[in-house]
């Protein structure tokens, strides 16, 4: 193994253009190559025929990508990447790890049919701390587009690309989404004393969700809902890849069934900060930013369903 993180490690040293240079120290039954890519990230390759895969914590990435090695044709490879330059020495450690056959080529095998158990122990034995996307918010979010599609109002727009205030628009009515995997709370948080306010007619909707074999993903949803806003989808997607869920990341595929889905009117009756709270000088004006939170049990609501 020594051998092995050392020619690596060389190799990264003496490759600067776009080049797969095959490992010599390997049992060449089991070929892998040591790769730069065009955008400058470095690592290691090996050939690959399973689904496609997408993830990354830290400084790496694991993912498929189709290159051409040794022949004239592309093949798909599943390849271990780093584009920091200076981890060039820990990370050829993890790529030589990544790379050894094993005996009888038993770890090239147990990668090669499930990369993601391989990705999962080693992001849980160098303690990775990042914080993982909230899959069940924007479930909760797109659940809404679906069900407003679903219900004659195809015009409901998801607006996380956009940064808008709520999270759903239509030209007539705003929806807030707040989602939760707890099921003894009805407790929502609000990000700011102008969250829950609109021109428009505003409603909050709270989905209580549970990861579920049975359930839907991210993936099912956004099929469901091109069936009604084809010409969305692709910028949807490339908001999904900018917060690190791109096509391939096991984290679209996780399943959630819906426990209760309830929708409030954000009426005069509705317990929230307005702007007379701040004009009686309960709030000096010297503060900029309030959160806080609601509890929304004894609040009439409708649900759902």
């Amino acid at each position: 193994m020594v051998y092995l993180s050392a020619e690596i490690e060389n190799r990264f040293a003496l490759q600067s253009d776009y080049s797969a240079y095959g490992i010599k120290s390997l049992d060449q039954h089991y070929p892998a190559w040591v790769i730069r890519l065009t955008d400058g990230a470095y690592g290691v390759a090996i050939e690959y025929n399973g689904a496609p895969v997408a993830e990354r914590f830290s400084g790496a990435r694991l993912e498929t990508l189709f290159l051409n090695i040794d022949i004239q044709e592309s093949r798909q490879y599943l390849v271990l990447i780093c584009s920091n330059p200076h981890f060039r020495h820990p990370f050829s450690v993890l790529c030589a790890e990544f790379v050894e056959p094993g005996d009888n080529g038993e770890k090239r095998s147990s990668l090669t049919e499930n990369p993601l158990l391989w990705w999962t122990e080693w992001k849980e034995l160098l303690g990775n701390k990042t914080t993982e996307d909230m899959v069940y918010d924007i479930i909760g979010e797109l659940l809404t587009v679906l069900k407003l599609c679903e219900s004659g109002r195809e015009d409901a727009y998801w607006t996380a690309s956009r940064l808008n205030t709520h999270d759903v628009e239509m030209e007539d009515m705003s929806y807030e989404v707040k989602s939760t995997v707890k099921k003894d709370r009805a407790i929502i948080h609000v990000n700011s004393q102008f969250q829950l306010k609109s021109h428009k007619p505003l409603y909050l909707v709270f989905i209580r969700l549970e990861e579920s074999g049975v359930g839907v993903s991210i993936d099912d949803i956004l099929v469901r809902i091109s069936k009604y806003q084809y010409d969305h989808i692709d910028e949807y997607d490339d908001y999904l890849t900018s917060r690190g869920l791109p096509h391939g990341n096991h984290s679209r595929k996780k399943k959630y069934t819906i426990l209760e889905r309830r929708k409030y009117a954000i009426d005069s009756d509705f317990p929230l900060l307005r702007e007379e709270d701040f004009k009686n000088e309960k709030y000096p004006d010297s503060i900029s930013h309030i959160e806080y939170d609601i509890n929304l049990d004894g609040i009439p609501y409708e649900n759902w369903r």
